[in-house]
């Protein structure tokens, strides 16, 4: 019967291979988990060694393979929201004096040009153009008779009126009158038609002898004729 040394030497390779065996078991589940899990709720995976008898055995493969670091963490929406909410200090630009608006200079719109129409021109009036003839037709120291013929000499029917002025140093002075209307020295009558003629007398005291000529005689403004 062999000595006890030498079973315990036999039987440590074969527990090494066990114990090396259910580690990487345990790895590999672990790692599995996390995966599994997500990284919320991972933490940084141990690696469990088995005492130094069997820490030759385990393979550089399966080491390899273990994460040696967690995956970071994602922020939290929390602190997110905390930091998406703290408002960013941006500078704004103060307006300066340039860049107030330049008031567009705008042309006035030119008044349309006047249409000339040619119009006819319009025809004057008719208008009623008188002549009148003074004479004396008696006449005695203290008095004479004056008589007056008027003609319508226009294109339109019309009053006239006429006047006669003697000489202050003859004394002349008006007494009676017949066909007009007298007030002072102006006689007016009827509308005449165009190319018809009215006369009129009237008797007059004087205080010279002979003749008394009139010193102005006027019909509707035109002078009349004398003699």
């Amino acid at each position: 019967m062999p000595p006890k040394h030498n079973v315990q030497t036999l039987r440590l390779p074969r527990y090494s291979l066990i114990v090396a065996a259910a580690t990487m078991l345990t790895i590999l589940v672990g790692w599995v988990a996390i995966r599994a899990v997500g990284p919320s709720q991972a933490t940084s995976p141990r690696l469990v060694v088995p005492s130094q008898q069997s820490a030759s055995v385990v393979p550089a493969a399966v080491i390899a393979s273990v994460p040696t670091s967690a995956p970071a963490r994602p922020t939290s929406p929390a602190a997110s929201a905390r930091v998406s909410a703290t408002p960013s200090r941006t500078p704004v630009a103060s307006p300066s004096a340039s860049s107030s608006p330049t008031p567009s200079k705008t042309k006035a719109a030119k008044p349309p040009a006047p249409v000339r129409t040619s119009a006819s021109p319009t025809p004057p009036a008719p208008a009623a153009a008188f002549t009148a003839r003074y004479r004396t037709t008696a006449s005695w120291d203290t008095g004479f008779i004056g008589y007056v013929q008027v003609t319508n000499a226009g294109d339109a029917p019309g009053a006239w009126s006429v006047t006669v002025t003697y000489p202050s140093s003859a004394g002349v002075t008006i007494i009676g009158t017949w066909n007009a209307q007298r007030s002072g020295t102006t006689f007016t009558g009827d509308t005449l038609a165009p190319g018809a003629s009215a006369s009129f007398g009237f008797s007059a005291n004087k205080q010279v002898r002979g003749k008394v000529k009139p010193s102005g005689c006027t019909v509707a403004g035109a002078s009349c004729r004398i003699g």
